[in-house]
């Protein structure tokens, strides 16, 4: 058992606990803190008295060990600094006092110098000319730019970056150096050295000829290009004062040579050097025939397009001027010399050196025909292109003078080509273009007298009537006692290296044909006719018997590397019996980016992308498989297959999202919306014998859902005894009073007189209630109660009274019925919720009769005269006439998938309801009708409530009635994808 003896010892116990943690407390306070202690890898804060941080002690940030001050006060301000002028300079010194402290601070970083134009200037970054390291004071000299004014101030800066304030402004003067620096006379010849006196230190016009003594000026005291037109006198240079030679290219200034420069015959071939005489050094008209001498000008002394017209005045030269093979292609500028320039007959045979003419050399229009001698125009004298048509005189150009294939359909002008002009047979198959649609293949359709005439005899092949929509078609009989290949030529094309084609045709096989294959292909050759390869698009299996069938593609095979020609071929192989005909044959290129891997491809079935492993990653062809798949940097990010299945990252739809037929919103409200409208109660409404209201809520009600109505909140009585009563009123869209409609009541026992918990509650659908705004008001009252009873409704913040009403979902029918418990009572309705398949469909040509060659397809609206306006009919298995027999339908919704439209926007169907149970033969449908939007491509749920209103229909028609284009537009029919669907809800 437990005594007091054991309280005792527990109370020794915490005595000694708590005379052990006094005496570890006392030690601890006398330790000195931070003793034995060192900083690892960080460093210590530093605060001062006040608690503001101050700087840290250890490894900074940059990984630096360091004492790093924050937070500092200014330094105080230096006292005004003494400026002395020097040359071109200023020497700023500082006697390491104080204007406001008695001793430098101890964080003094240094004595910062700052120079500015006027007195009043802020001292800046861009002010800042020098410093002052020492904190007793010190000299600084700032090189001044100018000899204007300069003030200084000072400010100190500490070892936290803090500044304090600036210093009075002085100012000073650099100083400018005077004449007196340099003694009259001192540059002295002596003084100057060799060559220092160059072209920049003369000015212009300094040496006159005053300056220059006899014979002053040699070659080697000419600087290049020095002698120019203006310092040579009229007639200067003479043939006797200048040496063989001795006047270059590079001695001469461009221009400087003038007609009055030369005296007569001065210029001789002795005095010049080779390639002397540059265009740039000869002014326009300098040359004439007086300044040459005989025989002067000859091939070496002349540079490489140094003459043009510019230099020589008209006739200045003559044949006694030009030496045997002076002139050369190199010295002539492309068309500078003119008529005016040379007298007639001067330049002969054997003035010209072999091939010196050439077309740069001569000028527009300057050789006519007396020119040319006879047979001198051959096709290596004449450039691409040179010959224009009013460059060739009449009947001028021959049989004799075209070469084999040099006239083109280029060279040709419209309708130059007649009948005198044509030889006979100069027109063959070969001359003929072909394709104009951009069909390899000429006449591939077989119609005209091109296809009949490559036909090759006896060999099976023949032109027959009956084409595929056309009047003729090519046939081969494969009869055959052994298995024999049949080919036919359609023609050939010139192969490129990677070249890639398209081939289709249409082709009949017949139901007694025996053979492996059926096929149209590309044979590669090369120079010499070898087979390298083919390129083939075969007929799919079971086409004998099955009528006119297409088969297309691009075969993967490309042209090889060494092919030269393309051999199109249409064949059957490996055959014996029946026959196959072929119709509307076509070969094209197909617009590739690269013959394999990453590329993409464009041929007349659509565009294909492949990725770098070269498989396909996007096709959008007709009559093929057609897929999509966007990458980011190689990887796949979104996909949509041959099915239509995707898969994306995310998706963001701006409109509505449908699946299955049903837009999202329309499936998310197949569920609770939640709360709708909401009140909470803080404070007390008290109520006694009459009726008073306590809160109004308003929401909008749709016909199709179902709404519960709640208040939820406390009652307090006075006393005990009586009854209170909750109700819900509904005042519509007005302001609801305590005599609106009563839809709800609830009597709660006022038994004791503490408060309790009370709630009212009312489910309804939409539809009895009625569409549109509900203002509903909750009252209360004391009835049976004891003289002067009243009761409060109440709520806190703490627990605040409800009301609120709440989306429970679509709405349900009523399906109970009063059971008494006697068995004998009719069993209760219920909800069905069905879909049902369509099980037949057609479409009616004219609105009449059904039009098999549509099979189960469903055009509604006008496409030709052929069949006029047409409408369609579908319809759903005997299961839906049994469901809805003593049904009551509640809601009907149709799924369409419509394919094609005439616009690419989409287009409008017309639907009415129909009461057949198996497709008619002839078309009928109730009157009543609705009109619906769709787009291309859309399979969507449609409300069809309004019009299929009767237990007695079995399907739905689609019957516009108009020719309009707005209403033409076929849809999917049973047995095809996204087949017609109805659903019912109905209860029974």
């Amino acid at each position: 058992m437990v005594n007091f003896l054991d309280d005792q010892r527990a109370t020794r116990q915490m005595a000694g606990l708590l005379a052990d943690f006094d005496k570890r407390l006392k030690a601890l306070e006398r330790t000195t803190q931070g003793a034995h202690s060192s900083i690892e890898g960080g460093s210590l804060d530093v605060y001062d008295s006040d608690g503001t941080y101050r700087g840290s002690v250890g490894i900074q940030p940059d990984g630096s060990m360091a004492v790093a001050p924050v937070n500092a006060p200014p330094p105080p301000t230096p006292t005004t600094p003494s400026v002395a002028p020097v040359l071109a300079g200023l020497v700023v010194s500082w006697d390491g006092l104080w204007d406001d402290a008695h001793a430098a601070p101890a964080d003094l970083a240094r004595i910062q110098v700052h120079t500015g134009p006027t007195a009043g200037f802020t001292p800046g970054p861009a002010t800042l000319a020098g410093a002052i390291g020492n904190a007793a004071g010190g000299s600084v000299t700032l090189a001044i730019e100018g000899y204007t004014p300069v003030w200084v101030r000072l400010m100190a800066v500490n070892t936290a970056g803090v500044l304090g304030p600036a210093s009075a402004a002085v100012s000073s003067t650099p100083r400018q150096a005077v004449g007196g620096d340099l003694l009259d006379g001192i540059v002295s010849e002596l003084k100057i050295a060799a060559g220092a006196v160059t072209a920049a230190k003369v000015a212009v016009a300094a040496i006159d000829a005053r300056a220059l003594a006899d014979a002053a000026v040699t070659a080697a005291k000419i600087g290049h290009a020095a002698v120019e037109a203006g310092k040579l006198a009229t007639g200067a240079v003479t043939a006797a004062s200048i040496a063989a030679n001795a006047v270059t290219a590079a001695a001469l200034a461009a221009g400087s040579v003038t007609a009055g420069s030369l005296a007569a015959n001065s210029v001789t071939a002795g005095a010049l050097a080779a390639n002397s005489v540059t265009a740039t050094k000869i002014l326009a008209g300098a040359v004439t025939a007086g300044s040459l001498a005989a025989d002067s000008v000859v091939a070496g002394k002349i540079a490489a397009d140094s003459i043009t017209g510019r230099e020589i005045r008209a006739l200045a030269v003559t044949a006694a001027h030009l030496a045997a093979n002076s002139i050369e292609a190199t010295h002539l500028r492309a068309g500078v010399v003119e008529a005016t320039h040379i007298k007639a007959a001067a330049i002969t045979a054997g003035k010209v050196a072999a091939d010196a003419v050439t077309a740069g050399t001569i000028a527009v229009d300057a050789v006519t025909a007396r020119e040319l001698r006879a047979g001198a125009v051959t096709a290596a004298a004449m450039a691409a292109g040179s010959v224009v048509a009013g460059k060739i005189a009449a009947d001028a150009v021959t049989a004799g003078t075209i070469a084999a294939d040099a006239v083109t359909a280029r060279e040709l002008r419209a309708g130059s080509v007649t009948a005198a002009a044509v030889g006979p047979g100069a027109i063959g198959t070969e001359q003929l273009g072909v394709g104009a649609d951009g069909n390899l293949i000429a006449d591939g359709g077989f119609e005209g007298q091109t296809a009949a005439a490559r036909l090759p005899t006896g060999t099976g092949w023949s032109i027959v009537s009956g084409g595929n929509g056309s009047p003729r078609a090519a046939m081969v009989d494969c009869t055959s006692a052994t298995a024999v290949d049949r080919t036919h030529t359609l023609g050939t094309l010139r192969a490129t290296p990677g070249m890639k084609v398209w081939l289709s045709t249409d082709y009949r096989v017949s139901a007694d044909w025996a053979g492996r294959s059926v096929t149209v292909y590309v044979r590669w050759e090369d120079s010499g006719g070898a087979t390298l390869g083919y390129s083939t698009v075969s007929s799919a299996s079971g086409a004998a018997g099955a009528g006119w069938l297409t088969m297309s593609g691009s075969p993967t095979l490309v042209a090889p590397a060494q092919a030269v020609t393309g051999r199109i071929r249409i064949a059957a192989t490996d055959v014996t019996a029946g026959t196959v005909h072929y119709d509307n044959v076509v070969c094209r290129i197909v617009v590739a980016s690269a013959p394999g891997g990453a590329r993409a491809e464009l041929a007349p079935d659509g565009m294909r992308v492949f990725d770098a492993e070269g498989e396909p990653a996007i096709s959008l062809v007709a009559g093929a498989r057609n897929f999509l798949t966007l990458s980011s940097d190689g990887v796949a990010v979104a996909t949509i297959d041959d099915t239509g299945s995707a898969g994306f990252a995310s998706v963001a739809v701006a409109d509505d999202l449908t699946i299955g037929g049903t837009p999202i919103g329309a499936r998310l409200a197949e569920s609770a919306r939640g709360i709708v409208a909401m009140s909470h109660q803080h404070t007390a409404v008290t109520a006694s014998a009459g009726e008073l209201g306590f809160v109004e809520l308003s929401f909008e009600a749709d016909t199709e859902r179902m709404y519960r109505i709640v208040l939820d909140t406390y009652a307090d009585p006075a006393v005990a005894g009586g009854e209170l009563v909750l109700l819900l009123r509904d005042g519509g869209s007005s302001t609801p009073k305590i005599t609106s409609t009563q839809i709800q009541s609830r009597i709660y026992p006022l038994d004791s007189g503490g408060w309790q918990a009370v709630r009212m509650e009312l489910v309804r659908s939409g539809r009895d209630l009625g569409a549109g705004l509900h203002r509903i008001l909750s009252t209360f009252q004391v009835q049976s109660g004891p003289s002067g009873q009243s009761v409060r409704l109440f709520g806190a913040p703490e627990y605040p009274g409800l009301m609120y009403v709440e989306d429970v979902g679509p709405r349900i029918a009523d399906t109970g019925v009063y059971n008494t418990g006697g068995g004998a009572s009719t069993p209760p309705r219920k909800t069905y919720d069905k879909v049902y398949n369509a099980a037949w469909s057609g479409s009616y040509g004219g609105r009449s009769s059904y039009t098999p060659s549509y099979g189960n397809q469903l055009m509604q609206g006008y496409y030709s005269s052929t069949h006029g306006t047409f409408a369609s009919l579908f319809g759903f298995p005997p299961a839906l006439a049994t469901d809805l027999a003593g049904a009551q339908i509640e809601r009907v919704l149709v799924y369409l998938y419509f394919e094609h439209w005439y616009s690419s926007s989409g287009g409008k169907a017309v639907l009415k309801a129909h009461k057949h149970s198996s497709r008619p033969s002839t078309f009928s449908s109730d009157t009543e009708s609705m009109t619906v939007s769709w787009s291309r491509n859309q399979g969507k749920w449609v409300d069809i409530t309004s019009i299929f209103d009767s237990t007695t229909w079995r399907g739905i028609a689609l019957d516009p009635g108009s020719s309009t284009s707005t209403y033409y537009g076929r849809a999917r029919g049973v047995g095809e994808g996204y087949a017609p669907k109805l659903r019912v809800i109905y209860t029974k």
